[in-house]
């Protein structure tokens, strides 16, 4: 990839200087939820052209931005919708695993930080955050929704646990990885939320596109 909508995304990523020891730490186990999450990312990005307003499998140069991309699962399979995708995660090692991950498909990856991003506003067609919001602090996943809602110019999906488990066996395993990742706070915090009025106070018109016994996937346009 070259550039979108005429800038360097090269030049963007490298600006970012961002460190992240946390996730750093926990990139190589990463490969578990990755595991547990293919048939899930599959079946969200199948569903994402019947909600939007556009075509976007067939809109030349359609460009999205995966935010907290992790090792890229979704970002590879957001190539399934178009072969311009950027991956950007606060985490070197997590952005060296998605990499490798993704050799023969159209997608950039760069360190970058979710409330510092640095493209134009309006730069991508799609706009994705998944999972990467219920364990930022408050301050921080307010920042990084208005930095999401700046940069895409259409579309943003949003997805994200808003549920505790109700088994106490997947509670603790859940809590274990919320811990793990340094966010069980925010994360509990995260929850009492409503996360279709959060999406709406930040200029989004959300629409619920997959509702799951502890997430639900929102793709929003744009207002």
């Amino acid at each position: 990839m070259e550039n979108v909508k005429e800038i360097s995304i090269e030049k963007a990523i490298e600006k970012a200087i961002v460190q992240a020891p946390v996730f750093d730490k926990i990139a190589k186990f990463y490969f578990v939820i990755d595991l547990m999450s293919i048939s899930f990312f599959n079946r969200v990005v199948r569903e994402i052209p019947k909600h939007l307003d556009f075509d976007i499998e067939n809109t030349i140069n359609a460009n999205i931005l995966d935010v907290c991309c992790g090792t890229g699962l979704l970002s590879r399979y957001l190539t399934k919708l178009s072969d311009r995708v950027v991956g950007v995660d606060i985490s070197p090692k997590m952005i060296a695993k998605a990499k490798r991950a993704a050799k023969k498909l159209p997608v950039y990856f760069g360190v970058m930080d979710a409330t510092s991003l640095d493209f134009p506003d309006g730069s991508f067609d799609l706009v994705a955050i998944s999972r990467g919001l219920h364990a930022m602090p408050k301050e921080t996943r307010d920042n990084a929704v208005k930095q999401a809602h700046r940069v895409t110019s259409s579309h943003a999906l949003f997805i994200e646990p808003v549920r505790r488990p109700k088994s106490r066996i997947s509670r603790a395993i859940h809590d274990f990885a919320e811990r793990a990742e340094g966010g069980f706070e925010n994360y509990i915090e995260f929850v009492e939320i409503d996360f279709s009025e959060y999406l709406t106070s930040f200029g989004f018109l959300p629409k619920l596109m997959i509702k799951e016994s502890n997430s639900e996937v929102y793709l929003c346009k744009k207002l």
